[in-house]
């Protein structure tokens, strides 16, 4: 345990492990045996059995990123805006790393973060809900830092120090994090939603570009991002049409750069 981190509760709480499977199973676990208090982190700098969105795999070398699960009591929020979890999570990463690096750090739909067009970042937020509330959240997230090589199924993978070419303390980016997640947490507690999902948006990757999207069977059209819908949807306008999309019924094309 750790009491290290510049914040009123994210992170007093800190359990770190030189290696675990996964950040977010662990924390499930523990939720199961004990009460945990708001704030505490599960963190290690070798995660090897890491999960991503809707089952993908999440590949971190041993001592060079940053893998860890905070708990948050969100009750405030109804299950309609646990997407707004999403977004503070994204834009707490992404002003991090801005701080580091020249380079455009935006936050990808739903909760990816890219430093030049590259996925740097992972987001997996697992929430526990009642009717009117959500009772926990497990906001877990993956952070690419001073890895230099990514296997060769992951084209868009990089990390801070292929950006910058320089080698960084992580125990001190993810003090940093918490600090900057906690601001955001608080505001959006705050009642600032609003405020949230304006900055969500003004970080959010090729909004309002043109740019080609891939439909499950294959379909390729045209189209641009003019909004994310109050539960986290995708909204996509082209041939004076506007259309909502939920997590893999749309994916951006890329190509990877020479």
């Amino acid at each position: 345990m750790s009491d290290l981190s510049n914040t009123l509760f994210i992170g007093k709480v800190l359990l770190h492990f030189p290696s675990l499977g996964s950040t977010n199973a662990y924390m499930s676990e523990l939720l199961t045996q004990m009460p945990v208090s708001e704030g505490t982190v599960v963190s290690t700098f070798h995660q090897f059995a890491g999960r991503g969105q809707v089952g993908n795999t999440w590949q971190c070398a041993p001592d060079e990123n940053i893998a860890m699960s905070i708990l948050l009591h969100p009750k405030f929020l109804s299950p309609q805006r646990q997407f707004l979890l999403n977004c503070i999570a994204a834009l707490a990463v992404r002003d991090t790393l801005a701080r580091h690096t020249d380079q455009q750090v935006s936050v990808k739909w739903p909760n990816d973060v890219l430093i030049a067009d590259k996925k740097v970042c992972g987001i997996l937020i697992q929430n526990t809900l009642s009717s009117t509330q959500i009772l926990t959240s497990i906001v877990g997230i993956g952070i690419n830092i001073n890895q230099q090589k990514f296997s060769e199924t992951l084209p868009f993978a990089t990390s801070l120090r292929i950006a910058t070419g320089k080698q960084y303390d992580l125990k001190a980016l993810q003090l940093e994090c918490f600090a900057t997640l906690e601001r955001y947490y608080l505001s959006l507690r705050a009642g600032n939603r609003h405020r949230v999902e304006r900055a969500y948006l003004a970080q959010l990757y090729a909004y309002q570009e043109v740019r080609t999207y891939q439909l499950p069977d294959g379909t390729h059209f045209r189209a641009s991002i003019v909004g994310i819908s109050p539960i986290g949807q995708l909204i996509l306008a082209w041939e004076g049409r506007e259309q909502h999309f939920n997590v893999k019924e749309v994916m951006l094309v890329q190509q990877p750069k020479a």
